[in-house]
Order: structure tokens, then C-alpha cells, then sequence
């Protein structure tokens, strides 16, 4: 946009024509003029990364202006403005713990910013948020994308704190967030949402819409202790390590009443999870789940990978669903579906699948061993599945699987 002298200067400039006196008054088109008024009105709420005179060529190091930058924003109640441009860190920013922080750009693929750093930190980022004073902040319309040679640390970062709260009530939106080919893994998560330090409480309230995440060293995105929040996320593999987005807690802080929408994931993984729903047009990997989680549905088009639910065992009434959304039906193999090698004389698994179409295939070291299966009875479309000695087992499944 440019400062309101420049647009001026620009607009009221003196006829200059070289070899010949200046002459006259420029008068200045209406379009030259509108652009004045474009940045008076910006400049009543917005502070702006040029001012701080970064390079933003993708060479030279920004540290000291976006920290200068960062502390003008922070707490402010002002908007801050990261114009189009490539700005390298060299070194982790300070974690904002002071106030709320607005920060935006012309678009994620337009400001970006270049993390250079070498870290061992999982949890900070090119920006962190911790405390209640960073509630209700909001970060959009720029991108993360960590420069050749980079290593550590994540690109964003929200945070519990023990004694503090946590910026509940934050917004991100519309953001890209990985690294450039030739850079190392971030150490963690690339998106790292961690309430946790928060007992009982976590990190609430948030919304975040149109994040597209690629995976660092443990994954694409970490929700951890969060709680009544809306994802709208698409995470992906980036170099090899994994793209899953993995929804986590802790006993006491557990994640819970998240709904997550997505085109696309590459792995999902539940721990802690409670009352969540996951919403996925392809899942590019595995669906995992642990003991941990309770009233939780997954729902997706299609899965390349495998899915174990409770360590490869179907779960029980009121925990984890899995759902095959889709025109017609969908059919899905689990492999080694029924777990670590059962051993009960006679172990239920229901099953519930409309239509009640079910091919069970037994494996054992002893041999094929036939389990019983039965679609009639007071459990109408549930399958009984039995085995008399240990064995593990394939099913496959067509219509929809749920538990009853």
C-alpha cells in the first residue's frame, strides 16, 4: 500500500520532463488519488512490517526488525500488517506472552516468513502464543516456510501455561505452513496446539479455517488438550516424515467437542480424545486410536492405509466409530483387525453393518481356525465373532461399519 507521504508525492508530483524546466502542476487522476485515502484509513488501526525496515529478500536476516515489529504489535489492540516479501529468522522469536497479537498479510503464498534457525525445540515457532493475554488473537493470510538448511522448532505455536491460561478464543485462517526442499524436519509438529500444561482446562474456544500443513518430524498438526474448537485443516506428508494430524490429551485434559473438517489427511491418530468428530474426504495413511477415547466418530471417503482402533481391536459401545461415507457402498479390509492374538473361548466384537454384508478371514501358526458369525438374533445386524484358540484376523466389510 505504501506510506501516506509516498502515495502523496506520487500523486501531486511537479511535471519533470528531462532537458526541460518544470512547468506546470500535475494534476493527479482520481485512481492516484483514492490510493491516499486507501492508506489514511489503514493507517488509524494497522502497524505495518515496513516500517520496521526489513529487507524481505529471502538473503538478508529480519530478526531484529520482526521482533521490533512483534513488540509494537503485541497487546496493542492494532492490526499487524506483514507486506509481500520473503523474511528470514535466523533465530527463534520470543514466545508472546503479553497480549493479544492481530497479524495478517497479503496472502500465504505472498508474506511468508523463512525460518533459517537451528533448534531443538518441539513447542516454539516463528510465532508463539502462550498465556490468557494472548486470548482472542489472530493470525491470517501469510505463510511458514522454513528455508534450506533450517532445522527445529515449528512454525506456529499455541500454548497452555501452568498458572497462566492459555489464548483461548484465537483465530487462525488461511495460512500454509511447511518448508522449502532441502529442509530439515521441524523437530515436532509443524502446527503445534498444545494446552496441556493447563490442567483441567486446556486450550479452548478456537477457531481455525483454512490451514494447509505439511508434516515435520512427528506430524503435520498436534491438538493436544483442546476443547470446543473447530478445525478446518488439511495436513500432508512433506519430504517423507509424517503428514498425519494426530488429536491428543492428557488424563485430566483431554481433548473433547472438536470438530475437524477436511479434504484431505495424511494419517489421523486419537489419544485422549472425547466427544469429537473428524470429517475426511481421504485419509492418506493409517487411522489410529488408543484405550484412551470415548464418543469420538471418524467419517471418511476413502482410507489408503490401515486403521486400528484400541490397538487393533474394534472398540466398544460409546467409544471410537469409524464410518465410510461415499455414493454406494464402500468396502474396507481391516488387516489384523481383532488384535493381538485373542485367545477367549468365546469373544464378542460387534460389528454393525448395513447392509449386513461380513467376510471374516481367521489367520493362526496352527492354521486357518473358523470363528462363527451370526447376522440373526436379539442382536439383529451385530456379528458375533469367536475363536477357540489364539488367532488374529482380516475382515473385511461392505455397507457401513459402525458400533451399535
Amino acid at each position: 500500500m505504501g506510506n501516506i507521504k509516498t502515495l502523496a508525492d506520487i500523486a501531486f508530483s511537479d511535471y519533470v520532463t528531462p532537458g526541460v524546466p518544470a512547468s506546470g502542476v500535475k494534476w493527479p487522476p482520481k485512481s492516484e488519488i483514492r490510493k491516499i485515502f486507501d492508506a489514511i484509513d489503514q493507517s488509524n488501526d494497522v502497524i505495518s512490517f515496513a516500517e520496521y525496515s526489513p529487507k524481505g529478500n529471502d538473503v538478508d536476516y529480519d530478526d531484529d526488525a520482526f521482533d521490533n515489529f512483534m513488540n509494537a504489535v503485541e497487546g496493542s489492540g492494532r492490526r499487524g500488517y506483514i507486506p509481500p516479501g520473503l523474511y528470514r529468522l535466523g533465530e527463534l522469536p520470543a514466545v508472546r506472552s503479553g497480549g493479544q497479537v492481530q497479524l495478517f498479510g497479503a496472502g500465504p503464498i505472498t508474506s511468508i516468513l523463512r525460518p533459517a534457525w537451528t533448534s531443538a525445540s518441539t513447542s516454539r515457532g516463528a510465532v508463539t502464543l502462550q498465556t490468557s493475554f494472548c486470548a482472542g488473537s489472530m493470525l491470517g493470510d501469510f505463510g511458514v516456510i522454513a528455508q534450506a538448511g533450517s532445522s527445529g522448532g515449528c512454525a506456529i505455536s499455541l500454548l497452555g501455561h501452568a498458572s497462566a491460561g492459555a489464548p483461548d478464543r484465537s483465530y487462525l485462517r488461511n495460512m500454509w505452513l511447511t518448508r522449502s526442499p532441502g529442509a530439515n524436519h521441524w523437530s515436532g509438529y509443524t502446527l503445534n496446539l498444545d494446552g496441556s500444561a493447563r490442567t483441567g482446562f486446556g486450550l479452548r474456544d478456537c477457531d481455525f479455517e483454512g490451514l494447509s500443513v505439511f508434516g515435520g518430524a512427528a506430524g503435520a498438526c498436534l491438538a493436544k488438550s483442546l476443547v470446543g474448537s473447530n478445525m478446518g485443516i488439511h495436513c500432508f506428508q512433506a519430504g517423507g516424515v509424517s503428514g498425519r494430524l494426530s488429536l491428543a490429551g492428557v488424563s485430566g485434559t483431554v481433548t473433547q467437542g472438536v470438530n475437524v473438517r477436511a479434504g484431505a489427511l495424511a494419517g489421523i491418530s486419537l489419544d485422549w480424545v472425547t466427544h469429537s468428530i473428524i470429517d475426511a474426504g481421504v485419509v492418506f495413511g493409517d487411522i489410529e486410536r488408543s484405550d484412551n477415547n470415548q464418543g469420538d466418530i471418524v467419517r471418511y471417503g476413502i482410507c489408503t492405509g490401515n486403521i486400528n482402533l484400541n490397538g487393533g481391536s474394534f472398540p466398544a459401545n460409546g467409544d471410537t466409530q469409524v464410518q465410510w461415507l461415499g455414493n454406494g457402498r464402500i468396502q474396507q479390509t481391516f488387516i489384523a483387525s481383532l488384535g493381538t492374538n485373542f485367545s477367549a473361548v468365546s469373544l464378542p466384537v460387534p460389528l454393525k453393518a448395513r447392509p449386513p454384508q461380513c467376510i471374516i478371514t481367521p489367520h493362526s501358526s496352527g492354521g486357518m481356525i473358523s470363528p462363527f458369525y451370526d447376522y440373526s438374533g436379539s442382536n439383529g445386524d451385530v456379528v458375533n465373532v469367536a475363536a477357540s484358540v489364539a488367532c488374529n484376523a482380516s475382515i473385511t466389510v461392505i455397507g457401513e461399519l459402525v458400533t451399535p
